[in-house]
């Protein structure tokens, strides 16, 4: 029978390499699209996401999406609420998981894996809308129009496996506009599917 605690009177965790862990958080809401109108539909709605304007290195004033390290004795899920809370004055919002981003390379700061959330925001509670302000080392706190559209459709087939190919064109409208051309790739493989994001261009 094993001794657990003669194991780890000689196991020393330092001896591993380990990344560091963050959040960030996707904040969405939807909210009346004013500048479509057709009294013979119901009202057009848009899709908004909430990001940052970083007030410290790396990457000092650009946008970006809410989030941080987690800290010694959090939950992954309460680090997204802190942070959500800090940068963004609200915790008013259904959170959830959606993703893990772990390449090589990612962040300039060294090994570090980011938890992914998605949160979404009533738009109808006003308050909490007029409410929702930069914090912490956020400059400024912005909701941006969404607009997604299909610039490009490709497809491959080997013998052993076959590749769609999508080219996207992101624009996320505020104060500023943001560009962005993603690609996405799904490989369909032994019955797996594989699917891989990145950014071809970004303005």
């Amino acid at each position: 029978m094993s001794n657990l605690n003669e194991f780890l009177s000689t196991y020393n965790i330092e001896s591993y390499e380990r990344p560091s862990i963050a959040t960030d958080i996707a904040v969405f809401t939807v909210v009346p699209d004013t500048e479509i109108v057709d009294c013979r539909k119901l009202p057009s709605k848009k899709l908004k996401v909430l990001l940052i304007r970083r007030g410290e290195e790396p990457f000092k004033n650009l946008w970006a999406l809410p989030g941080g390290f987690v800290r010694k004795g959090e939950t992954i899920n309460q680090a997204a609420r802190r942070e959500l809370l800090e940068e963004t004055g609200t915790q008013q919002a259904y959170i959830e998981m959606c993703g893990t981003f772990d390449e090589e390379g990612r962040d300039p700061r060294g090994w570090i894996i980011s938890q992914a959330f998605m949160a979404l925001i009533n738009s109808e509670d006003k308050e909490l809308m007029e409410n929702i302000h930069a914090g912490g080392d956020a400059k400024e706190a912005e909701w941006f129009d969404i607009s997604l559209n299909i610039v490009g459709d490709g497809y491959e087939r080997t013998k052993d496996d076959r590749k769609s190919i999508t080219t996207y064109e992101l624009n996320l409208k505020g104060k500023e506009k943001i560009t962005a051309i993603i690609q996405e790739k799904r490989l369909y493989k032994n019955y797996h599917k594989e699917i891989e994001y990145s950014i071809i261009k970004s303005d």
